[in-house]
């Protein structure tokens, strides 16, 4: 690589494209350096291959159930949100349709598709993609000078966006090198951690529960000093170690390090316990002979009702006419509440997205620029944001992308 140039853009992935985009229309002379063949690589898993381009919600929305500083994300969000991404993707011929949760995919199904219209509208204006990896930032007197590339070759350049990824799924070329780039110059890095990512859940691998399916259940998280930090509804299916789906990816969120926490699954949220006390009890009537291990499998998955009767050590084999109320009311009690202690997150390579990152202090929300270091911007998930699943992160991606490459050099 040779020559100077006004902008360049480290990494492919939303962000980086969206902002190479947003300099490029500006008239500057933009390179995006990537270290995968081509950009988008993670991009193209999004959405179990579809890409869940963005949420169709209120711009308010978005803000509200963003897991960071809301405020800090307004600029962005306010100036390219939804509306603006899809209309921008329209105008390039992405045919788009919106689905339940008003999550926006592609009208094709094809995340190639979204990846192929981002890149034409970087060559329409003049962006330039190459292969490589950027080792360095070079800056002098607190300004930025250019990038130092893997085989110690320096690439003059007037500004610099940082635009790396996270670290979650790695083998997509996310490995985290923006936060090494980043600290080089003076940024602190706030505690990178896993989110929306599989819980681990202590004895669960004693148990044969894996596979079992539960839809539309409430999930409840409390710490070990009984505080409730996290309650909403959603599915759910454990695995060999712990619970995945919806829900518990959601609640993956919001658990911090180092912190003792419970999760709490009922089985029946639409009624409350002394409803479900009365059901319980209206089959002792309606079938006095059945054994209880039977009148469970009727409440809930057969291995499932197998693992609350062993926990609860309520004999299965009693029949419901001599069920006592206070196994009765444990067993009901299980059912609204059925307890695991978490012992961890999965791994960060299952994660959907990194939480920390850059520092929100050290960072113009209006510009995405560098307190530190002028000329210096930053855009998608090497910044401590992220959001719930549903199309919110990429448009984070879409936001601060589009923000950091408008404002550069201005």
């Amino acid at each position: 690589m040779t020559g100077s140039w006004d902008v360049v853009v480290i990494g492919g992935g939303p962000a980086g494209m969206m902002a190479a985009h947003a300099a490029g229309t500006r008239g500057l002379s933009v390179l995006l350096v990537e270290r995968n063949e081509g950009p988008g690589k993670k991009m193209l898993i999004t959405g179990n291959g579809r890409c869940n381009i963005t949420n169709g919600s209120e711009k308010k929305h978005h803000l509200s159930v963003a897991l960071c500083e809301g405020r800090f994300l307004r600029p962005s969000i306010h100036s390219f949100g939804p509306g603006e991404v899809l209309s921008f993707l329209g105008s390039k011929g992405l045919r788009t349709v919106r689905e339940k949760g008003d999550r926006v995919f592609p009208l094709s199904d094809r995340s190639s598709d979204v990846l192929n219209t981002l890149v034409k509208a970087m060559d329409e204006v003049g962006v330039e993609v190459r292969r490589g990896r950027v080792t360095g930032i070079s800056a002098e007197d607190g300004v930025v000078k250019g990038v130092v590339l893997e085989s110690s070759e320096v690439v003059p350049a007037e500004g610099v966006i940082i635009a790396t990824g996270g670290s979650s799924y790695p083998s997509t070329g996310s490995t985290g090198d923006g936060y090494g780039l980043a600290s080089s110059l003076g940024h602190t890095i706030s505690e990178l951690r896993p989110a929306l990512v599989p819980l681990s859940i202590d004895g669960i691998k004693k148990a044969d529960m894996e596979g079992i399916s539960l839809q539309g259940v409430g999930v409840k998280l409390k710490d070990g000093g009984g505080k409730m930090i996290f309650d909403d509804r959603g599915d759910l299916i454990f695995t060999n170690s712990g619970l995945s789906g919806p829900a518990p990816l959601l609640a993956s969120c919001y658990i911090e390090s180092g912190v003792d926490v419970e999760i709490y699954i009922d089985l029946y949220p639409d009624l409350d316990q002394r409803g479900l006390d009365r059901m319980v009890q209206e089959l002792s009537r309606s079938s006095p002979k059945r054994m209880l291990e039977v009148e469970m499998r009727s409440l809930v998955p057969r291995r499932l009702s197998e693992f609350i009767l062993s926990e609860l050590d309520v004999d299965g084999a009693v029949r419901m006419s001599q069920l006592s109320k206070a196994d009765r009311g444990s067993v009901v009690r299980s059912l609204k509440g059925l307890k695991f202690n978490v012992d961890g997150l999965g791994p960060m390579e299952g994660a959907m997205v990194t939480r920390g990152g850059v520092s929100l202090g050290e960072v113009d929300p209006d510009t995405m620029g560098s307190k530190i270091v002028r000329n210096l911007h930053f855009a998608g998930e090497v910044l401590d944001i992220q959001s719930i699943s549903g199309g919110y992160n990429l448009q984070l991606a879409w936001s601060t992308g589009h923000l950091a490459g408008d404002s550069i050099l201005h």
